[in-house]
């Protein structure tokens, strides 16, 4: 912020009266605030460095979004307390040795899950430029259950998990689909079919399908699982 616009800042301040302790903070708000928007640029760079779509960092604000209205705001427990009883913002001041509350917060296990779920699926156009097909027929393949996806804001994302490695879709994955809960959320089903289980060999239902194995052993496990 140039020195004109600061002194005109300082003046509109003091003209409605404001303490010097409320400016500083103000401050501090405008410091946040670019800090917040150079994450947004390097989130976009890293997008498009990695092949990914701008659609991706649509979905990911919009489920960030969707977190912070739902929590109001208590997204963060103290990192030393992530795998004990939550803290809040008070109480995990006094674990930080700079006095930076920020510092030492992390995102809570549950939040991350639904940011990773979103980050390890694809676009409806990402998709089809996989599959190597135009985007009515992902989208056809999608209405009969031949894909698997899960709705961001109405928009569709397909989970990686579903693809082999030879620009197709694995087989048994509209069988799987089919099982699965319609109230299972995207990130619990994320969890589900990346997590190793006792009836599959300790494998995960996503590994089990890249090998080639009967999808009738994911859809037990399923079964087992208890509900959301």
């Amino acid at each position: 912020m140039s020195s004109h616009l600061r002194n005109d800042k300082r003046g509109h301040y003091q003209r409605r009266g404001r303490s010097l302790t409320e400016h500083i903070a103000d401050e501090t708000f405008d410091e946040d605030f670019r800090s917040t928007l150079d994450s947004l640029r390097r989130l976009v760079q890293v997008a498009g460095d990695t092949g990914r779509d701008w659609k991706l960092v649509d979905a990911l604000l919009r489920t960030m979004i969707e977190l912070v209205l739902e929590t109001a705001g208590d997204l963060f427990v103290a990192t030393e307390q992530l795998a004990t009883e939550p803290v809040d913002a008070t109480e995990a001041e006094s674990y930080c040795d700079d006095g930076s509350v920020e510092s030492r917060l992390g995102l809570r296990p549950e939040y991350g899950l639904r940011l990773e779920a979103v980050i390890d699926s694809w676009s409806d156009d990402e998709t089809a430029d996989f599959l190597m097909i135009g985007l009515r027929q992902v989208q056809r393949l999608a209405r009969r259950g031949k894909l698997y996806y899960f709705l961001v804001d109405r928009r569709r994302r397909y989970p990686i998990w579903q693809f082999d490695r030879s620009c197709g879709v694995l087989g048994g994955v509209a069988q799987v689909a089919q099982a699965i809960p319609h109230s299972w959320s995207a990130w619990h089903v994320y969890e589900f079919m990346t997590t190793r289980h006792s009836l599959l060999s300790l494998a995960t239902p996503a590994q089990w399908l890249l090998m080639n194995h009967d999808p009738e052993s994911i859809v037990a496990a399923i079964g087992t699982a208890g509900p959301t």
